[in-house]
């Protein structure tokens, strides 16, 4: 059979073009490109990142790299989502990998250390800071992944059909609301809905024990947005983005960059450049 080589995206190309010695490492979004860059600001003339459409063309780009461009060593860091610790496990420990999983759901997740959120929240919000330190930010986060199980196993369940998920923005449903809302999509019975959600969170809640285990399965957008959220129902307004800008501002100041980063980024990329 003849394999079809498609041409890489021309963005990617006059990328490569400008690349030079430096190592190719592909990414999921502008979000990812942010962090890495800020975290990696000292090796960015040994590492470029370049951000991709998503995970399906994440990987695909990689693939293509190998067969097209050879002479360019490229990696590629996609988020975990809902994939298994065998899948993520599998990349780190495979010395020919060039393509790995994060450890946490996603990019957000790693710029939610309770002593990051709690200097940040704890400088923001001045006199209204609710926590009197970073032990008790770290019990309000578990808290609310706690509270975002039933959305996260109503996300996993659409994204096997496929459909579009409930977004971070989307204003977090009580389970039944959200049941109901998943047969209507499905569609099914109520009934049918409440058994798939259940079989869902059963996966998830033993997970939930400590906050490093949670920021496995709950998504860090979702955990952000509602740290927005509190903060604003503490008549304090706080963006999104700025949010996000102020939380990695913290961690790249604080040198708090998580061991998982770490290893995929210095030990397995820029060590084996």
């Amino acid at each position: 059979m003849t394999q079809t080589i498609k041409p890489l995206p021309p963005e990617l190309t006059d990328f490569i073009f400008e690349l030079g010695p430096r190592t190719l490492v592909l990414v999921e979004g502008d979000d990812d490109i942010m962090v890495f860059e800020k975290l990696y600001l000292e090796r960015l003339g040994d590492i470029a990142f370049f951000a991709t459409d998503g995970d399906h063309q994440l990987e695909f780009l990689i693939q293509e790299l190998q067969t097209v461009r050879p002479d360019v060593l490229a990696y590629g860091i996609r988020d975990r989502d809902f994939r298994s610790d065998a899948e993520v496990e599998a990349a780190l420990a495979n010395r020919d990998a060039r393509l790995f999983v994060l450890r946490r759901y996603c990019i957000e997740n790693y710029l939610l250390d309770p002593k990051i959120v709690w200097y940040v929240l704890n400088v923001y919000l001045y006199q209204k800071m609710p926590w009197k330190d970073a032990a008790e930010a770290e019990a309000y986060l578990l808290q609310l992944c706690v509270r975002l199980q039933h959305l996260m196993a109503a996300n996993c369940a659409l994204r096997e059909i496929p459909a579009p998920g409930f977004k971070e923005a989307h204003d977090p449903l009580g389970r039944d609301e959200t049941i109901a809302k998943i047969a209507l999509i499905l569609p099914c019975t109520v009934e049918e809905a409440e058994a798939l959600i259940a079989n869902k969170e059963s996966q998830i809640v033993g997970m939930l024990q400590t906050l490093e285990q949670a920021y496995t399965r709950i998504n860090g957008k979702h955990i952000l947005w509602q740290l927005r959220m509190y903060a604003i129902s503490l008549q304090k307004g706080l963006g999104y983005d700025h949010l996000f800008r102020l939380l990695l501002d913290e961690v790249k100041r604080q040198d708090a960059i998580h061991t998982d980063l770490r290893e995929i980024v210095e030990q397995k990329i820029l060590s084996g450049s």
